[in-house]
This record gives C-alpha cells, structure tokens and sequence, in this order.
C-alpha cells in the first residue's frame, strides 16, 4: 500500500511540475496532479511504521 502511495505522490510531483512549465494555461490539470500529490503524500504518512514497536 505504501509503494502505491509514493507512486501518487511521484506521479502526482512530476506531473504539475510538467504542466506547470509546458502547459500552464490549463490550471485544471495543475490542481489535479498538486492533488494527486497531497493524497499520495498524506496516504504515505498515515501508512508510515511505528517506530515505538
């Protein structure tokens, strides 16, 4: 499950930056991937591992 979210979150990284320089006009695309990259970022942390176990 972890690797899925790293996934998001990459994908999510390198697709607003890509759409950030290339195609900045469509702003839809950039609130869609600057999401995919929250939800992947905040899935990797509530699937981080105990550390006091």
């Amino acid at each position: 499950m972890r690797k899925l979210f790293e996934l998001l979150s990459l994908a999510g990284v390198v697709g607003y930056l890509i759409t950030r320089f290339f195609f900045y006009e469509h702003k839809t695309l950039m609130f869609i991937f600057g999401g995919l990259a929250v939800v992947g970022l905040i899935g990797r942390w509530l699937t981080r591992e105990s550390k006091n176990v």
